[in-house]
């Protein structure tokens, strides 16, 4: 044998065969590849010595192997502590332990069991093969043959395992003798008030928190102390990194789930997304559903700690977008909000709020903007995330507002503001409200011509013209107003404004007929205007044999001054000859003409521009106003200096003649007086350009009365 122990090199060597691990290290429980000293060790401590041998080339001896290396076998090794050898063919120790087997079978593998002396003090040499049936030893039937030839247990040593509580009132078992490696049930039962907190192994390190646990005796004796802990002071914590998003039917990776307490914690998982899974202290899957999920990881201990951790997790697939919805911090416990998911783009979502009695929805925020006050919002997904937020508020707190200013004063309820305006003058009244809900602003009692409607800027206006006079008391002489009512009803209250609006005639100078010109670059050409008092408005000049002409219903704008003041309104209009278009801005402005020192009537003159600076010069032409014809004579008579040769005839219509010849060109030419602010009254030769001569334009004087 001592060869045989030289022939092995007697170095500490790893090396496998089939699964079986094994060194050439001698210890108690493991496979070994050194017979000579497995043998020796065996012999000197009278523990059964295990010996195997195997062929490299043998099929079954293969299989045989891999049976012999699952963990069953390596337990029942550790428990049973024989010594345990395998020799491999072609090597030295491989031959001694063929040897020492004496097979005389014929087959492989071969196997025996001997120690120096069983229970009866007799020397044991079992010899049995490896081979069963004409198949390979299952692991079980090898473990079986040597607990029957090893007359196993007799030789394990037992070692005493003392088990105690740390509380008097509560109680432990599964203390005594045992052999190492003999799995001993320990017990915990708690009394009343108390749970059940663990076993620790010499009152130090932690085996278990199970009230019933295994404990694999050690090749020494041993103590377990069970602690319990009073049910008050039980403790539960729970942690895990859940991501915030997962993409949709990928592979997620394995969160990590910890949980400890003062007692034993058991684990739970709500709202995981679908294809997602807690097991075995972890989360793991395959997410196959897009959403917003609350994730919730629940750790509840025996003595009913809870522990939790929540998170917000998105699952979603590439061309899917976030909408998140929520109640307004602020807003808390008013109400409640819904809509929240993950969409594709262009998809409508139904985002809905349900305020609580006695609340009223205050709208859905996106960031600062209010997106919409309807409970119900429609929201067409576009490629961005989104969060809107739900606001409500009280009844108490809904109240509304309207700013409408007019003249510079703003308006106020039960403040009546009274407001003048022209009938004929086109106007637009801002109606600015604020209110926290949804609402309805109605206006009732507007003059005829104006409307109440919603604005293209957004909110309401009163906008249109007047149409008819306010009449007059017959009374205090003065105009009747139209009361207007502005009435918002919100969700929780409505608030009344009023607003009283007179409408006065065109003043005398903004309406009649207007003479004048025309001219653009030296080029001149007669030019004449009328506005009704209703305001219609209609215009034509003449410009290089061109006849351009423009209307509208009146005028552009109301300056609420102008009337009280006397000083200016707008036409604004589109002036066309032919297929040619061109905007025409005009403003008629008062003023006024004094004979002897006193003011005889308010007329007005016009100037006006189009979009290629065509100057209008316009008067009006005032002979129907009273005492106007006193002011200016009558007749024919001739011009002189550089307008010798024409000859000029007054009418009492005001209407004024030329005639005569001027540098050789024919003259034949009417206009109508005019009055001038400086007193003087006159008359506008205006000679059009032609193709052979250059148009003029002349003003004449006509001799006022004396």
């Amino acid at each position: 044998m001592a060869a045989l122990a030289v022939a092995s090199g007697g170095a500490s060597f790893a090396a496998s065969y089939q699964g079986i691990s094994y060194s050439s290290t001698v210890a108690r429980g493991k496979w070994t590849s050194s017979f000579s000293a497995a043998k020796a060790a065996a012999t000197r401590e009278n523990v059964p010595l295990v010996a195997i041998w195997v062929s490299k080339g043998c099929g079954f001896c293969r299989t045989f192997g891999y049976n012999l290396s699952k963990s069953a076998v390596d337990s029942w090794m550790k428990a049973r502590q024989f010594y345990f050898v395998i020799g491999v063919d072609s090597s030295g120790e491989g031959d001694a332990v063929k040897s020492f087997v004496r097979n005389s079978s014929g087959q492989y593998p071969y196997s025996c069991v001997y120690w120096k002396k069983n229970s009866d003090g007799k020397k044991v040499e079992a010899k049995f093969t490896g081979r069963s049936g004409g198949a390979a030893m299952s692991n079980s039937k090898f473990r079986d043959l040597v607990d029957k030839y090893a007359q196993a247990g007799k030789y394990v040593k037992a070692h005493v395992l003392t088990v105690v509580s740390d509380v008097a009132s509560c109680a432990v078992s599964g203390g005594g003798t045992y052999k190492t490696g003999k799995a001993v049930t320990l017990k915990a039962a708690a009394a009343n008030g108390y749970v059940f907190s663990g076993w620790y192994l010499a009152n130090k390190t932690l085996l278990s928190q199970s009230a019933s646990y295994s404990y694999a005796m050690p090749g020494n004796a041993a103590s377990v102390t069970g602690r319990f802990i009073l049910k008050e002071k039980d403790w539960a914590k729970i942690s895990y990194a859940m991501l915030p998003e997962y993409a949709k039917s990928a592979a997620m990776a394995e969160v990590a789930v910890t949980a400890s307490g003062g007692s034993l914690p058991s684990v739970s998982f709500s709202g995981l997304p679908k294809g997602m899974k807690y097991s075995s202290g972890k989360v793991s899957g395959k997410p196959t559903k897009s959403g917003i999920y609350k994730v919730i990881g629940k750790a509840r201990t025996a003595g009913e700690a809870v522990a939790m951790q929540t998170n917000s997790v998105v699952v979603r697939a590439s061309g899917e977008y976030v909408v998140k919805v929520a109640v307004d911090s602020a807003s808390a416990g008013r109400g409640t909000a819904s809509g929240s998911g993950v969409y594709k783009k262009g998809k409508t979502v139904a985002l809905k709020a349900k305020p609580k009695s006695g609340v009223v929805f205050a709208g859905w925020y996106d960031g600062a903007a209010r997106a919409s006050l309807a409970t119900t919002y429609k929201y067409k997904v576009a490629t961005r995330d989104v969060a809107f937020t739900a606001k409500f508020a009280t009844k108490a707190e809904d109240r509304a507002a309207v700013a409408l200013s007019v003249a510079g004063v703003s308006q106020m309820p039960g403040v009546l503001l009274t407001n003048t305006v022209a009938r004929g003058v086109r106007l637009s009244w801002p109606v600015v409200h604020q209110a926290i809900s949804a609402n309805k602003v109605t206006v009732s009692g507007l003059p005829k011509g104006l409307k109440f409607k919603t604005s293209a800027q957004g909110g309401y206006v009163i906008a249109g013209m007047p149409t008819a006079v306010s009449s007059v008391n017959k009374k205090t002489k003065q105009r009747k107003p139209s009361i207007v009512t502005i009435k918002v009803k919100t969700a929780g209250n409505t608030v009344t404004y009023k607003l009283a609006i007179v409408v006065e005639p065109l003043p005398t100078w903004a309406t009649g007929t207007f003479a004048g010109h025309a001219s653009l670059g030296g080029v001149v050409g007669a030019a004449s205007m009328t506005v009704s008092a209703s305001g219609a408005i209609s215009c034509k000049y003449v410009l290089n044999g061109a006849t351009w002409k423009f209307s509208t219903t009146g005028y552009a704008a109301d300056n609420a001054a102008a009337v009280a003041t006397d000083r200016a309104f707008t036409i604004a209009a589109t002036a066309k000859s032919g297929k040619s278009t061109r905007a025409m801005t005009v403003v008629v402005t008062p003023g006024w003409i004094a004979a002897d020192g006193t003011s005889l009537l308010n007329h007005a003159y016009a100037t006006g521009e189009d979009d290629v600076k065509t100057a209008l010069d316009l008067r009006r032409i005032a002979w129907g106003d009273k005492g106007v014809a006193k002011v200016f004579k009558t007749g024919t008579y001739a011009l002189d200096g550089d307008l010798a040769g024409v000859r000029a005839r007054v009418a009492s219509s005001g209407t004024v003649t030329f005639s005569g010849t001027l540098d050789g060109q024919k003259v034949s030419a009417s206009a109508q007086v005019r009055l001038a602010p400086d007193g003087t009254c006159s008359a506008n030769l205006v000679i059009p350009t032609t193709a052979t001569a250059r148009g003029r334009l002349e003003s004449v004087l006509i001799p006022l009365r004396d």
